[in-house]
């Protein structure tokens, strides 16, 4: 069960859950409100006004303190709450601030622009946050006959497809990393023979395909699709089971994500808005100063003086760059 609190919300909130059987318990968004104006007919002005001023207070009104209060008893008959803000919206901003310290169940602040074009990064984000309430972990059934069980990991992103086949015994066994290109399926199929030759496998001796990225569902072959974002809790863990933060530098967005002792995910924030502060504004600085990419870090240790760069767009800050290497 899962709640929608805030602003006015995009229809394809609603639809995305739908979709993945969550039930929305309640919609107190701006127009997800249902109005039910019950008028008097001796009186209908009077009874009008009494409508109007009864239906639950918006945050724009002068004095909101009974939404408070209703609110937090909402919150106490689902699971989780999606907070919907719109950019540049500022009173819900405060709101969200307010109620993520009052309110013991997981939130997720959702803020978009309004526009269809937001609804990857949309999907990204409810489907991590729908993962993390449901962090119970699925038992693979076994193919193959009496032999290993192998399982296999693909993750299309924007700017390369990766893959990877353990065995029962969670160990790595091949992997496999090509660019993307324009069509993310051929090379999620590319990717799949190259790591099947690695390993030494056929098709049929994998049990079981896990898809990842925000080309998840444009794998045919995968049984199962989960976000980067839960698929990076549960990696870092298995190499490290004391990291508790993850910094994702991603081609087209970068994630923050905060970690459990048992490698699930408690929170996340992902800035996709914008090409600055992610791989893309990487590659484009590695391009102007004609370096390799993998070489930035090893460079960066031997610098003797730093430089600023004002702009926070990455177009600009390239314009920058160039005027500093003149």
């Amino acid at each position: 069960n899962i709640g929608i609190v805030g602003a006015r919300a995009n229809d394809s909130i609603k639809r995305i859950l739908e979709e993945r059987n969550v039930h929305v318990t309640f919609d107190v968004t701006c127009t997800g409100l249902v109005r039910k104006l019950l008028l008097d007919e001796e009186n209908v002005l009077r009874g009008y006004a009494r409508g109007l001023l009864s239906q639950f207070p918006c945050m724009r009104m002068e004095e909101a303190s009974n939404r408070d209060e209703l609110l937090k008893q909402y919150a106490e008959s689902v699971d989780g709450i999606i907070y919907h803000t719109v950019q540049f919206c500022d009173n819900y901003s405060y709101e969200y601030a307010w109620l993520k310290d009052v309110i013991t169940k997981p939130m997720l602040l959702l803020e978009t622009d309004y526009t269809k074009q937001s609804y990857g990064q949309i999907l990204t984000r409810i489907e991590a946050f729908l993962e993390s309430l449901n962090k119970g972990m699925k038992k693979v059934p076994k193919v193959g006959g009496q032999g290993t069980m192998y399982v296999m990991g693909v993750d299309s992103g924007s700017t390369s497809t990766n893959a990877v086949i353990m065995d029962q015994d969670r160990k790595i066994k091949a992997f496999s990393v090509v660019r993307t290109g324009a069509k993310s399926g051929e090379s999620a199929d590319k990717i799949l023979k190259e790591v099947l030759e690695k390993a030494g496998l056929k098709r049929e001796d994998i049990s079981w395909i896990v898809s990842t990225g925000y080309g998840r569902v444009s794998i045919p072959y995968a049984d199962e699709t989960v976000t980067e974002i839960s698929c990076h809790g549960r990696g870092a863990h298995y190499f490290n089971p004391k990291i508790r933060t993850i910094l994702d530098i991603g081609g087209q967005d970068s994630k923050g994500i905060k970690l459990s002792d048992k490698g699930e995910v408690i929170d996340f924030v992902m800035n996709d808005k914008c090409a600055a502060g992610t791989g893309r504004f990487l590659e484009m600085i590695a391009r102007t100063l004609e370096v390799d990419i993998s070489e930035l870090g090893t460079i960066a240790l031997q610098s003797t003086e730093d430089i600023e760069i004002t702009s926070m767009c990455s177009v600009f800050a390239e314009s920058e760059v160039i005027s500093l290497i003149a």
